[in-house]
């Protein structure tokens, strides 16, 4: 029988490498998944969808959309209540939108301040039509 004991004593170094392989397996797995849940996969809204809406498909307001034209010398009163929306305080010649606000002659802008704290939908922050454009309705 000195046969056989050579063929337990090779048997036990293959079956503790298969040991030690299904633990280093399943330690990998486990690290991966810990990963994986402490965030450092996907977050949950940045994954691909194909809902067109869906979380993952965020697209900066407005990107696509047409905007509304800025506030311009000259504009008629309409144009610009579409551009800016309703204003806090309206009177003939001004219309104030909190510190903001645009000034009418002859139904068209001439002039606007756009505060800070309340900027108004223009390219710059002041704008006045100079006088000899104003009179004249």
């Amino acid at each position: 029988m000195p046969v056989a004991e050579p063929a337990v004593a090779e048997l036990a170094p293959v079956e503790s490498s298969r040991h030690s392989r299904r633990w280093l397996l399943i330690g990998i797995s486990l690290m991966a998944l810990l990963l994986y849940w402490l965030g450092l996969g996907m977050r949950n809204g940045n994954a691909p969808t194909l809902d067109p809406v869906g979380p993952g498909d965020q697209v900066a307001p407005g990107l696509f959309q047409p905007q509304a034209p800025a506030l311009t010398l000259g504009m008629d009163a309409a144009l610009a209540r579409t551009t800016l929306g309703k204003p806090d305080e309206e009177s003939t010649g001004r219309w104030d939108y909190g510190p903001s606000w645009v000034e009418f002659q002859c139904g068209k802008v001439v002039g606007w301040y756009s505060s800070p704290l309340r900027p108004l939908r223009v390219e710059r922050d002041s704008a006045r039509a100079t006088p000899a454009q104003a009179p004249g309705c």
